[in-house]
């Protein structure tokens, strides 16, 4: 994680969102590389942060170390909304960069206050927490309702970047439910399709966009 001073715009993004910076106590711009942790789960949360620009993704980790993917983050999302609204500074969810990721900070333990008796600002956290609440159910109910072969072909195209799905596999199988060879299998299958190809070390280009979008159907689509 990079610390940076706000610039103008970005302090103009957070007065968008009803975010005061300079009525905040050590507000700064924090940036995140593609796939560095923005939160953990159960670890403390420094920050309240406003995404400026970038993409990420949240899961949560259960008691049998399996973890589940529950929605993806995009400019103008909040993290650490159910924090601050909880009255924690422990992460209720793990979140990762996939693209570069830029965020305004503002220090979580310092402001809750402040944050807790802005009216404007606290109905754009109910509105972000709704929001949320709709995508983790619909990527959960995805998990159960729709077979493999579409969970797959949604998550590398709503994870890959510039053309190339890099995601982790062993996680990949954890986050849309299924084992690690099934995945293998499912990701030969698409390969010999020609909707993907091989790019070594456990990467794969995306060959027919269009196709894999198709099959897809939308999941896990930022809104």
């Amino acid at each position: 994680m990079q610390q940076l001073p706000l610039s103008g715009p970005q302090r103009h993004a957070m007065a968008a969102a009803g975010l005061p910076a300079d009525a905040l106590c050590g507000a700064v711009a924090l940036r995140f590389a593609p796939s560095e942790s923005i939160c953990t789960a159960g670890h403390p949360l420094a920050y309240f942060m406003l995404v400026l620009a970038g993409r990420a993704k949240a899961s949560v980790l259960a008691e049998n170390g399996r973890e589940l993917l529950l929605c993806f983050s995009q400019a103008g999302d909040i993290i650490g909304d159910l924090e601050l609204m909880l009255g924690t500074f422990t992460a209720e969810t793990s979140i990762r960069a996939l693209t570069d990721v830029v965020c305004a900070g503002v220090p979580l333990a310092r402001n809750r206050d402040a944050l807790c008796t802005h009216t404007t600002f606290l109905n754009r956290v109910g509105a972000a927490l709704a929001g949320k609440l709709k995508r983790s159910t619909e990527n959960c109910s995805h998990i159960i309702l729709y077979p493999l072969e579409t969970r797959l072909c949604a998550y590398i195209a709503a994870t890959a970047h510039g053309g190339l799905f890099a995601e982790p596999l062993t996680e990949t199988a954890g986050l849309i439910g299924t084992s690690y060879r099934h995945l293998l299998r499912s990701l030969e299958q698409l390969a010999a399709e020609g909707l993907i190809e091989h790019a070594g070390r456990g990467r794969y280009r995306i060959v027919n966009a269009a196709a894999l979008h198709t099959r897809g159907k939308g999941l896990y689509s930022l809104p």
